[in-house]
């Protein structure tokens, strides 16, 4: 019975109030504003998510603010980050034996400073930051014990 009210509203064009009419899907401007709404909160979780995927994992393990480490799992992935960087580095100069001393000295100096940053990160991460005080909920500590085999064999 509303329906059919809104529908002789519709087809009467007299003048009603504004709810009244926006109220009803037979003028299409509420469907079209619905469907604006949808649109805007598309491009909003696109560039939510696209900034989300650019923040992670794409950083430079050199660039790890150790300082901000507040929890077990932070530490521990942030030292599984700088040695996934450490074994790709040993990798390259592994493959740089005919390459000049320059290029050689540079990579020897990234190496350094990770090794550095290394050394900050296990300073830092002692007592109740310790990667053994994570929870089961961490996914970087399962990764730990194979990261760890893996950049042994490396560094031998």
């Amino acid at each position: 019975m509303m329906g059919f009210f809104y529908v002789v509203l519709f087809l009467e064009k007299k003048s009603y109030p504004k709810r009244l009419l926006s109220e009803t899907k037979i003028t299409g401007h509420r469907t079209r504003n619905i469907n604006q709404k949808k649109i805007m909160k598309k491009l909003v979780m696109v560039f939510a998510l696209g900034a989300m995927l650019g923040s992670c994992g794409g950083g430079d393990a050199a660039d790890i603010d150790v300082a901000t480490l507040d929890s077990p799992c932070g530490c521990t992935e942030a030292a599984i980050s700088v040695m996934d960087e450490m074994i790709d580095l040993r990798k390259k100069a592994e493959g740089m034996k005919d390459a000049s001393e320059e290029d050689q000295k540079a990579v020897m100096t990234e190496f350094e400073g990770l090794q550095a940053k290394m050394t900050e990160i296990e300073t830092k991460c002692v007592g109740d930051l310790a990667a053994e005080k994570a929870g089961e909920d961490c996914a970087a500590l399962k990764e730990l014990p194979n990261k760890m085999k893996e950049y042994a064999e490396a560094m031998n």
